[in-house]
């Protein structure tokens, strides 16, 4: 444990889709994130950790140097099964 408190994340749409961030992350999950999230694996600096037919999971650096781990979950309605 860091010793730091936890920040409740803010709920955003931007593109369409909703997100949950921290606070202190919401204008790079808007203006940076949104425009790519159907693949993030093609934001600059990313790395591909995880890729399955579920979700895929990237490693990108964040706009103050921090590490940030971005999941894209795949979702398919009943009706497309």
């Amino acid at each position: 444990m860091t010793g730091l408190l936890p920040t409740t994340p803010v709920e955003l749409v931007a593109h369409g889709l909703r997100y949950r961030a921290d606070p202190a992350y919401e204008a790079f999950v808007r203006d940076v994130l949104a425009p790519l999230a159907a693949t993030p694996e093609r934001l600059p600096g990313a790395e591909l950790v995880k890729q399955n037919r579920v979700r895929t999971v990237v490693r990108l650096p964040g706009p103050d140097g921090a590490i940030i781990y971005v999941k894209r979950f795949r979702v398919l309605r009943l009706g497309d099964r």
